[in-house]
């Protein structure tokens, strides 16, 4: 027993330092503050966004947003929601938080948004419920894709012991036809997507089937209330490009059912899916692929971007 826990103390330890490393990574990229991020832009909300605020409107708590880079996002979502008293922004990026909180100034959200300069998983480690609020919404637009597969099970399973019960979740994640995906190396390919490095050294995932995701997520006691979001922003990443996002909107289900496997979480021919504003129950029978009428760069496409066909003598 004693073997096993320190097994799991090494593990999580090599995780944590992993993660560090990567946000040094990306305070190299947050130092160029001519890359767009810092200045709100005139219409800061998207399809996702909106989803998000649609489910939690009605909540009582505290909403966290992690990755909160510039505040900007956080911002609106304080500023058209003044009922909810408390918010976190998460971030760890030296470069990011000057910006968040001058940005937070500058929106008049200071005294409900409270800045938390520390790594994600740590800061939902240390957060007591008892003590600082049931979590009532978690918002995370383009932070988990650099999360390996255990820390993202782990993310999981704190947001079910500190949400409470129909809490909201907003999850975002680069898909397959981002610009980053256009450049960089294979590494690894997982159900929903491909794990791709970068020219900056980041490991990302982009996703090109969210099913695996949302399966992940009924596993532990969450379910898709949404339809799958999709939407692009030009110049994200790259001047003149167009970044591609796809976001899962989930709310935890009661506690006695905790880590319980829905019987449609395995199933790839459907999954049940309820749009919580609307009160409308739909069952999607095709896998959550990226099919909103636009075309579509497979997985299938991206590897072969990178793996090609060797050429004939």
């Amino acid at each position: 027993m004693e073997a096993e826990s320190a097994a799991r103390n090494d593990g999580r330890e090599l995780r944590n330092r992993k993660r560090r490393e990567v946000s040094e990574q990306f305070e190299k990229y947050w130092g160029d503050e001519k890359m767009g991020h810092f200045t709100p832009p005139d219409s800061p909300r998207t399809v996702f966004s909106q989803g998000f605020i649609d489910e939690v409107r009605e909540m009582e708590g505290v909403i966290v947003e992690a990755g909160a880079g510039a505040g900007i996002q956080i911002c609106d979502m304080a500023q058209e929601l003044e009922e909810i008293e408390r918010w976190h922004a998460v971030e760890t990026s030296r470069t990011a938080l000057r910006a968040l909180r001058r940005n937070i100034k500058t929106a008049k959200v200071g005294d409900r948004v409270k800045v938390a300069s520390k790594d994600l998983l740590e800061f939902l480690r240390a957060y007591n419920p008892e003590k600082h609020g049931e979590l009532a919404g978690f918002y995370a637009n383009s932070v988990l894709h650099v999360l390996e597969s255990p820390d993202r099970a782990e993310l999981m399973e704190l947001l079910w012991a500190k949400m409470a019960v129909g809490a909201v979740i907003g999850v975002s994640f680069k898909t397959v036809e981002d610009a980053l995906a256009q450049e960089g190396t294979i590494v690894e390919q997982q159900p929903a997507g491909v794990v791709i490095e970068g020219k900056d050294g980041i490991k990302r995932l982009f996703v090109n089937d969210f099913t695996p995701l949302a399966h992940e997520f009924a596993a532990r006691g969450f379910e898709v209330v949404q339809e799958p979001h999709f939407w692009g922003v030009e110049g994200y990443n790259t001047p003149g490009v167009n970044s591609e996002f796809g976001g899962l909107i989930l709310r935890k289900k009661s506690n006695g059912e905790a880590g319980k496997q829905s019987e449609d979480a395995g199933a790839e021919e459907q999954l049940v899916l309820s749009r919580g504003a609307a009160g409308v129950v739909k069952t999607l029978v095709a896998p959550l692929v990226m099919n909103q009428g636009r075309t579509v760069r497979s997985l299938s496409d991206v590897a072969k971007r990178f793996n090609p066909k060797p050429k004939p003598a």
